[in-house]
């Protein structure tokens, strides 16, 4: 993204100065590949599996959201589940569900 009022540089992220006012550019372009233009759903879980795999072992990251939710779900409807059992079945699915290697993140 190009930031119109700081640097003409490529970034993925702006990041503004601490002085000038952020405004929002007036055109976004981006590149995407035919493939996941396509399928952009695929594309967006790539996006999503990629923070998931970066964030496995972070209190309060977007995985350690997305367990502790399943986890209450899980507690909440299934009939003497306990606390521990509940965070054990939603660490487990969602390692499944994106490949996380549980070895790797000891």
């Amino acid at each position: 993204m190009k930031c119109e009022c700081c640097s003409p540089e490529h970034f993925v992220m702006v990041r503004h100065c601490e002085d000038c006012e952020p405004k929002e550019p007036r055109e976004t372009k981006i590149t995407l590949k035919t493939e996941d233009l396509k399928n952009p759903f695929h594309y967006a879980f790539q996006i999503i599996k990629g923070e998931m795999h970066r964030t496995r072992d972070i209190k309060g990251e977007i995985y350690n959201v997305w367990e502790s939710s399943l986890s209450m779900m899980i507690y909440d409807s299934v009939p003497n589940m306990t606390a521990d059992r509940a965070n054990e079945i939603a660490s487990k699915w969602l390692d499944r569900l994106f490949r996380i290697d549980h070895d790797k993140h000891k």
